[in-house]
């Protein structure tokens, strides 16, 4: 499938200091985080994870087009970039926008791997470290862990439906096939993200952006896409699922944790079932 390129980059604000931040670090670790309007979650869930880790990382933090959550950030921990990007009148939430301060915030790291971690979601503190040890192991340039389900109010997924489905009835036919599939276990919220190579009965193909871990030149050779189509939409495919895709029709070499060292709250664009949502939403 083939990946739109990254667009011209916008004129980044920065935040905090450039100076104060590392260009190296003892992981050549970069985690990327793109930001608007949940100040609190960013730096009590998110950045407080970041900083937990057992393996120093850098963090750089995109702040897309909201002042507030601009303000909120006056100073960062050391090892912290917070980077400003204004919208125009045509910016919109969504996979595409996403998907470009993305690929601009992988353009301007300088570290040799690449992980994402979105503003309402934090790590165990061995995730990065666990992660490393697989990709050494295994010389796969992307690799990923499990990860736990649970709802805004951190109680655990224990529904037996597909949060990502929006009709109830196709909810629980996916739910039973990720039963059938091994994904889940009745009465937990671990889920096993997985990226079966052949589609087969059983195969399943489905890794979170939060459990990555890149090799940043495999990013640079394939960008998230950044524009979508009507039948992205309807197959309710976004920017992590397309990238998966291709990475496997690529014939790219993927490895697993089998480590549930994701925390992944519910409550975000792809699994609100549009309540929520901020005016200007759009898939393109």
């Amino acid at each position: 499938m083939p990946t739109a390129a990254p667009t011209s980059v916008p004129v980044w604000e920065p935040v905090t200091d450039p100076s104060s931040s590392p260009q190296d670090d003892d992981t050549g670790v970069t985690v990327l985080t793109v930001t608007r309007g949940r100040p609190d979650l960013l730096q009590e869930r998110c950045m407080a994870s970041v900083r937990k880790q057992t393996v120093r990382v850098r963090h750089l933090v995109i702040v897309d087009g909201c002042p507030a959550t601009r303000a909120a950030l006056p100073e960062s921990p050391p090892g912290t970039e917070v980077l400003y990007s204004p919208r125009s009148a045509s910016d919109h939430s969504g996979p595409g926008r996403l998907a470009r301060l993305r690929n601009l915030a992988v353009a301007r790291a300088t570290t040799d791997r690449i992980a994402f971690l979105d503003d309402d979601n934090e790590w165990e503190p061995e995730h990065i470290e666990s992660l490393l040890s697989l990709a050494r192991a295994t010389g796969s340039p992307a690799v990923h862990s499990e990860r736990i389900v649970l709802h805004p109010d951190g109680s655990p997924w224990l529904d037996g439906t597909w949060p990502w489905s929006r009709d109830p009835a196709e909810s629980r036919r996916k739910y039973a096939f990720a039963l059938a599939c091994g994904v889940v276990t009745p009465g937990t919220p671990y889920m096993r993200d997985r990226a079966d190579p052949h589609r087969r009965t059983g195969a399943w193909r489905d890794v979170d952006t939060n459990t990555w871990l890149f090799e940043r030149d495999l990013l640079l050779a394939h960008p998230f896409l950044e524009e979508y189509t009507p039948q992205h939409e309807t197959d309710f495919m976004g920017e992590d699922s397309v990238l998966l895709e291709e990475l496997l029709d690529a014939g790219v070499a993927i490895a697993c944790t089998k480590r549930p060292t994701l925390r992944y709250y519910l409550g975000g664009f792809s699994n609100c079932g549009g309540k929520g949502r901020e005016d200007g939403f759009a898939w393109r």
